[in-house]
């Protein structure tokens, strides 16, 4: 014990270093103290020893590491609390004379129940466990390490968590090799390029002396995309980019500081922001977040990332039917409503869907929903590894079952692929087929046997397609090919601003060029209407279902 006569207080030595003491309560200040000054104590050691123990006034014992005081709620073997000193609460609450949290390259272990946890090194006030020796050896511990590892509880162990405190500089090394230094942000690492992207983001000049070495297993394992709610700006040279907050493993840029308030960061947001290199910033995808993402503009509907799309929920109800659990408001993520409304609504090719309230599974192909009718069916599809994405039933019922032109798709449990187009099956034969047709670089997407066999084979009308390999195109017409001589010719008849679906010319030749019986026609510049009998035209009155042909095409069909 040591009273200082210069400044009035009463200091308690605890493990080698002067802890002031708030109270003399609970016979805290015996034995009686010695007399010193202020400069003395200032003089002393800054923190207790790795290993020492204290008590406060409640009982709660606390094991020394790298000077922060460790709640110990159990001093069991391998534990040592050994003879702890009394201390005033205030003392370690206040942390006088300690650290807030572990200096950096302490080892510490643990043992729950019969397992032995890793050996671990503190880094930015978390552990890091290591898998070997020779990871221990290899951060620059020594092959004395083991005599330097104080043990802990395992609950105070897994309480200083594993995610070191943003800002902190890590490198990982291991068998001779290092891998570039990088810095701690919302969990992740972000590796720099540079010695300037490290002093750009203001870790000083002397940011080499900050640099910790980690296992480079840790270091490879580690995500380079900092997790949801964190804010983060790029610099470099002077030059910064937008604010942004990471959703759903996504970059979401702010337009203005109002944003960054309006999505709950709060007037201080700057203090919150964490700057790295632009370039690492530039290379954080910034497309949709990941499926499952909670996501609120202000003012809007929550609404799901389901397949890349946002799938908005209409009330509460829905979204607990859709399986999220009743404590999802904290996992909300708020954006601006100016990107919550520019997200696409459109849920993507290959994703499995699921309806709620229901075991009804689906997949969605060229837009559209494929229900599977068994688990079989889905598995020999392909979807049964892919995660279930729950959808409200409203917005399953609303999906549309046609697949869209232009997509190439396959027959589950064989090779045979073929294009959507005009809501029908055309079938390839062959690869090169396929593309020359231009479906070699598109996606495909498999589908049940079931559903490929009941797919139409006929091209429905009003469709434009054109000819592989060559620049022909025409209108499917009563089911026949109405081939267009000329661009104008097209347009004129309506059909330059449809999409041009290219099939391959042996389905082209193949196609019939006479209309179907019952097809009712016009040319683009005549209200006349007239109706396909046996190759013949007769003149009739006909509102609805027209298909409008060339003058040329409309002539050369003689009169009934």
């Amino acid at each position: 014990m040591l009273h200082t006569t210069d400044t009035q207080r009463i200091y308690k030595m605890v493990g080698g270093a002067p802890v002031w003491q708030s109270t003399c309560a609970d016979n805290i200040c015996q034995p009686q103290p010695q007399p010193t000054t202020q400069a003395v104590i200032n003089a002393g050691p800054a923190t207790p020893r790795n290993g020492a123990s204290a008590i406060n006034q409640q009982g709660a014992i606390y094991l020394f590491v790298g000077g922060a005081p460790i709640w110990q709620d159990s001093c069991a073997a391998p534990v040592s609390c050994g003879t702890p000193v009394k201390v005033s609460t205030w003392s370690i609450d206040a942390r006088d004379h300690m650290n807030q949290v572990p200096a950096d390259g302490n080892l510490v272990q643990s043992k729950a129940g019969a397992v032995d946890l890793p050996v671990a090194m503190t880094i930015g006030g978390a552990l890091m466990p290591f898998a070997s020796e020779q990871e221990v050896i290899d951060v620059g511990q020594g092959s004395n390490w083991r005599e330097r590892v104080v043990a802990i509880s395992a609950n105070s162990y897994n309480l200083l968590g594993f995610n070191p405190v943003d800002g902190t500089l890590v490198q990982g090394t291991g068998g001779g090799k290092s891998g570039p230094v990088a810095m701690v942000v919302g969990g992740a690492f972000i590796p720099f390029a540079s010695a300037q992207e490290v002093i750009d983001v203001g870790q000083g000049s002397n940011w080499a002396s900050k640099v910790r070495a980690i296992p480079l297993r840790i270091y490879d394992a580690r995500p380079r995309m900092p997790c949801d709610s964190t804010l983060i700006q790029g610099t470099s040279g002077g030059t910064s980019s937008p604010v942004a907050t990471v959703v759903g493993g996504a970059r979401v840029n702010f337009a203005s500081e109002r944003e960054v308030i309006d999505s709950g960061y709060g007037t201080d947001w700057p203090s919150k922001v964490r700057a790295i290199p632009l370039r690492a910033f530039n290379e954080l995808r910034d497309d949709m977040p990941s499926d499952g993402t909670l996501v609120q503009g202000q003012g809007t509907a929550v609404a799901a990332i389901i397949g890349g799309a946002r799938v908005n929920f209409a009330s509460e109800q829905e979204l607990l039917d859709s399986g999220y659990r009743g404590d999802w408001r904290p996992t909300v993520r708020i954006i601006p409503p100016r990107v919550f409304n520019a997200m696409s609504t459109t849920i993507s090719d290959g994703t499995r869907i699921g309806r709620s309230g229901s075991t009804s599974e689906a997949a969605v192909v060229g837009g559209a929903k494929v229900a599977f009718i068994s688990g079989a069916e889905r598995d020999a599809a392909g979807y049964g590894s892919r995660p279930l994405q729950v959808i409200p039933a409203r917005v399953w019922d609303a999906l549309p079952t046609q697949i869209s032109d232009g997509t190439r798709i396959g027959r589950s449990g064989s090779t045979s692929e073929a294009a959507v187009v005009g809501g029908a099956k055309v079938a390839f034969i062959s690869g090169a087929e396929r593309d020359a047709a231009g479906y070699g670089s598109r996606p495909l997407q498999v589908i049940p046997a079931r559903v490929w066999d009941a797919l139409p084979t006929q091209i429905s009308d009003g469709t434009r397609i054109g000819r592989s390999g060559s620049t022909s195109e025409a209108a499917v017409v009563g089911g026949a090919k109405v081939a267009f001589i000329s661009g104008a010719e097209r347009d004129a008849a309506g059909y330059g601003s449809r999409p041009l679906q290219v099939i391959p010319a042996r389905v082209w030749d193949a196609l019939p060029t006479q209309i179907s019986d019952g097809t009712y026609v016009k040319s683009p510049d005549s209200a006349s209407v007239w109706l396909i009998n046996t190759g013949h035209r007769t003149l009739v009155q006909q509102t609805g279902n027209v298909q409008v042909i060339p003058t040329r095409v409309l002539d050369a069909i003689p009169l009934s």
